[in-house]
């Protein structure tokens, strides 16, 4: 029995794991899904209904996703979608299939029954000579009845600016009418799904207001319209029944397709959807007739024609009250999630980065291209790990330094784990150099010296790991991409070692062998910058000043300027990252008010990418505001000694920021090499496989908009360490800022 019990369980696991084990997508697959993703993101952010109500709408996704896989033809792949779609709840939001015939000819009829006037109007509206002509015709004619009855059952495309622009429709009332405002969701950046962020992104319902039309009739016009279901009513007839000046009668139950948007997914494929919700009373007809032929509709229009009417007004009304859902998804805590969730995950990062990421117009590949990619290799992982790494290499094409995913997995995929060897490595004259020691004791025994060049680890030459590990990181410029790569190849699982090929000084080449160790990682970031055991704040000279800016407090600016004072010059190290410092040093800096120090742009997104019935570019605005550094309190110091800041790859967002507040209040040299270019404060999302994405959230500029992200801060005097001096033991950018301010040059 037990035997029985053991193959019975191994039974089990093989079919689930078969169960898991995807298949190669073709082509057609491939851009099934592509698509379906691409509908998902939208909808996800834009759809209202999944704003405000707790739909599961990811898990209906991901449930989908097999039925899409399977698809065999146009017809499956839209009855998929419409199952999925259908968790939403909305007569407006569903997959069709796209209309190939040829569209229903225009129809445009009017004739006359003694007071009262019979227009039938609809079909391919198309024909704007012909539309316009047609509807101008009739205006002459409306002056002179009292009663109206129009039959729009054919009428499927939205005739507003025809009626707009001919002014036929101020024709069909006295006084004034309101026209329904809308509401739409819209997002200030991309709020963060863990954790809080500075740069302060909500989403919110962006409201289109009310308008008020007024009419041109002198004498009172009873209207009615005869709709179905599919009637397309324009939002000035919309307006007049809101205003009690109109009447509906229809053959179904009328939907407000003024709030939708319709669009192709992809050839042969139309996906209507709601974006907004009209402010107002719902639309609903007055009166209901299933199934009835034209003469009962006109028939009960008559009879509706002869009842006393009251106008109204309360269009203005009935605002509807809508409470966003916390947009904070959990997925499960696995590493490796369901062929429907990995779906999910290529889906949301496509989106993010294409609706919100605000340098997507910086990045040198195209997104939707990248995508389509990589999707296969995300879908079809068989396991954690190659559903890591190919999430790590789609998400490093964003070129952001702030791109980081937690638990990524990277590292341990292709270095065996993140733990740190008793020495620290850097990219110097195109090659992996140890440049600080974590461990003396270890790295003596191991036979490792600053200066000693690695040129390959257990037989891999560094240049090919250099471009392995790349591929899986995002940065902002070569600069840091190449600092992620040397120092990640000391990298390792914890407790195990690697063997080394290193030259040293000498030109002896050699193997060592480094032992990985966890409590290596505190050391290592406790002295990154190799400055830990100098002092904070010190003189270089009697008349220059040296202050740490990685190490310095903010509570030390007073008593850094007390202390150097008297010096003609002070070198700020910002080869590292700032505690806050540049809102306190700038103004001793600058010594004047409303100095302006960054430009910020933020994206606000209020209608989906995909929508059709937006020019290009519309779906997107600019918010755009200028950062100033504070201003001097009264009877502050102004500190007029010349001032210099050293960077390298290492100088990164805050560190950027500092350079930007110190260059605007009062010139500051940068002296050293090219920041790594990622500012711009973080925001985040969650995917499934337990993994959270950065990115930078907004823009941010030089006050002039001189770009800084990827190319960061370029220095005014470019100096970078070389093997020779870190040989010596020499600091050669604070060398070269000490020349500079000794010299002038």
């Amino acid at each position: 029995m037990k035997h029985f019990f053991v193959l019975f369980c191994f039974v089990l696991c093989h079919f689930g794991l078969l169960a898991q084990t995807p298949t190669p997508l073709s082509a057609e697959q491939t851009e099934r899904l592509f698509k379906a993703g691409q509908l998902w993101g939208n909808l996800t952010y834009f759809h209202p209904y999944l704003l405000t109500r707790n739909i599961a709408f990811d898990s209906a996704y991901a449930a989908a996703v097999p039925d899409i896989l399977a698809a065999g033809n146009e017809a499956d792949y839209i009855r998929a979608l419409n199952r999925w779609l259908s968790v939403i709840g909305d007569p407006l939001t569903y997959a069709s299939s796209k209309e190939t015939a040829a569209p229903k000819p225009f129809q445009f009829s009017f004739r006359r029954e003694a007071a009262t006037g019979f227009l039938s109007f609809g079909g391919d509206l198309s024909d704007y000579q012909q539309v316009l002509q047609k509807i101008q015709e009739v205006g002459d004619s409306l002056k002179t009845i009292s009663n109206l009855i129009v039959d729009l059952r054919e009428l499927e495309q939205d005739p507003q600016w025809y009626l707009g622009y001919s002014q036929i429709d101020k024709g069909l009332f006295e006084g004034k009418i309101i026209i329904p405002g809308i509401l739409m969701p819209a997002h200030s950046g991309f709020s963060p799904e863990t954790g809080n962020t500075s740069g302060n992104y909500y989403t919110y319902f962006r409201q289109n207001p009310s308008k008020t039309l007024s009419g041109v009739r002198t004498a009172p016009l009873k209207v009615v319209f005869i709709c179905s279901a599919k009637t397309s009513l324009p939002e000035s007839f919309v307006g007049l029944h809101a205003s009690g000046k109109a009447r509906i009668i229809s053959t179904g139950e009328l939907v407000p397709r003024s709030e939708a948007t319709l669009f192709e997914l992809m050839p042969g494929v139309d996906i209507s959807f709601r974006y907004s919700i009209s402010v107002g009373k719902n639309l609903k007809a007055d009166v209901l007739l299933p199934g009835a032929d034209t003469k009962a509709l006109e028939q009960r229009a008559l009879e509706l024609l002869k009842t006393e009417w009251t106008d109204h007004n309360d269009a203005r009304q009935s605002i509807p009250v809508l409470q966003l859902v916390e947009q904070k998804p959990q997925y499960a805590k696995n590493f490796y999630p369901t062929l429907g969730y990995r779906a999910v995950a290529a889906a949301k990062i496509y989106t993010v980065v294409n609706t919100f990421f605000p340098n997507k117009k910086l990045m040198s590949a195209n997104w939707d291209s990248v995508a389509r990619a990589y999707l296969p290799a995300i879908v079809q992982a068989k396991d954690s790990i190659e559903y890591s790494l190919a999430i790590a290499a789609l998400y490093a094409h964003i070129q952001d330094g702030h791109g980081f995913i937690r638990n990524s997995m990277v590292l341990s995929s292709l270095m065996g784990g993140s733990a740190y060897p008793p020495v620290g490595s850097t990219w110097i004259d195109d090659k992996v150099v140890i440049n600080s020691i974590i461990n003396d004791s270890l790295a003596k025994k191991a036979g490792v010296s600053i200066g000693d060049l690695v040129l390959a680890r257990d037989g891999v030459p560094v240049a090919q790991l250099m471009q392995k590990i790349k591929k899986h990181f995002a940065y902002s410029n070569e600069s840091a991409g190449n600092a992620i790569g040397a120092t990640s190849i000391l990298r390792g699982a914890d407790g195990e070692t690697a063997r080394y090929t290193i030259q040293d000084k000498n030109g002896k080449v050699r193997e060592v062998t480094l032992g990985f160790n966890s409590a290596n990682r505190q050391a290592f970031f406790a002295n990154s910058s190799g400055r830990a055991n100098t002092p904070i704040l010190r003189f270089i000279t009697p008349e220059i000043g040296y202050a740490d800016l990685d190490r310095m407090p903010a509570s030390m600016t007073d008593s850094m300027f007390q202390l150097f004072k008297n010096t003609k010059a002070i070198i700020f190290d910002m080869r590292g990252y700032p505690q806050g410092t540049a809102w306190s040093i700038g103004p001793y800096l600058s010594g004047r008010n409303s100095v302006p120090a960054a430009k910020f742009t933020r994206l606000d997104r209020h209608v989906p990418p995909l929508s059709s019935n937006v020019g290009e570019g519309n779906e997107e605005t600019w918010a755009e505001f200028i950062q100033y550094i504070p201003n001097p309190a009264p009877g502050q110091m102004h500190y007029q000694g010349k001032t210099v800041m050293l960077i390298n790859e290492s100088t990164q967002s805050q560190a950027e920021h500092t350079g930007l507040f110190f260059r605007a209040a009062n010139g500051t040299k940068f002296i050293g090499s090219q920041t790594a270019g990622a500012n711009g404060d973080v925001t985040n999302f969650n995917i499934p496989g337990n993994k959270n994405l950065t990115f930078s959230g907004q823009t941010v500029w030089f006050p002039d908009g001189t770009q800084l992200q990827q190319t960061g801060l370029k220095p005014d005097i470019e100096v970078r360490p070389t093997i020779k001096g870190i040989r010596a033991g020499k600091d050669e950018v604070l060398e070269r800022a000490v020349q500079y301010l000794e010299k002038g040059k």
